[in-house]
């Protein structure tokens, strides 16, 4: 849905709710919310009378953002944490190069040598062991692929643990490499990628 600016939120919510036939939903997510400003209310129930259920609005319950090793987004999630905010990485594998949204200079993540040496050690895909990084540093995360060998994979990551050596030699593989870049609009006044998160 299209409905991004402040003015439409409201609008796009009470379609969503008409098209799934709910007077409630628990969790609504606006992919790249420009300009809201959560004070306003127009994502909360209100009683009878219109006031506001919550007296604290100015809060989200999740954030998510582009995030796997090789763009950890550590001081991010400190922050997400600190203030009971769960943090969902997209594109937790990386992504494969494709110039229209991703920049294709970009290494490969999957191809990293310590994830690889990691791998290894659990008998485990590169794969398998960035996701286990994140389930371990309490991201939630939302792999993508369309080979249900690797969607079987990416599900086989919950019987293995890494050391705490592992994790440290994870974080420090970040390169504060962002693949979605969406360079369509990378001129736009309130494009997001300009700032550090």
């Amino acid at each position: 849905m299209s409905y991004l600016s402040p003015a439409l939120v409201r609008k796009g919510l009470e379609l969503t709710l008409k098209s799934l036939k709910l007077d409630y939903i628990d969790l609504f997510l606006i992919h790249w919310p420009t300009g809201l400003k959560l004070s306003e209310g127009v994502l909360f129930p209100k009683d009878a009378s219109g006031n506001l259920l919550y007296s604290d609005v100015d809060f989200c319950e999740t954030w998510t953002v582009e995030c796997h090793p090789y763009l950890n987004q550590s001081k991010l999630l400190k922050y997400c944490k600190s203030n009971n905010i769960v943090l969902v990485g997209y594109s937790p594998l990386g992504s494969s190069p494709d110039p229209k949204w991703f920049n294709p200079n970009n290494p490969i993540l999957l191809n990293d040598p310590e994830l690889r040496k990691i791998g290894e050690k659990h008998n485990k895909t590169a794969a398998q062991v960035a996701l286990r990084y994140q389930i371990q540093r309490d991201v939630v995360i939302i792999p993508k692929s369309f080979n249900p060998g690797r969607m079987k994979q990416n599900k086989e990551i919950f019987d293995f643990q890494l050391t705490d050596e592992e994790m440290k030699a994870i974080d420090g593989i970040n390169k504060n490499c962002r693949y979605v870049i969406v360079k369509q609009l990378i001129d736009h006044p309130k494009y997001p990628f300009h700032e550090e998160y």
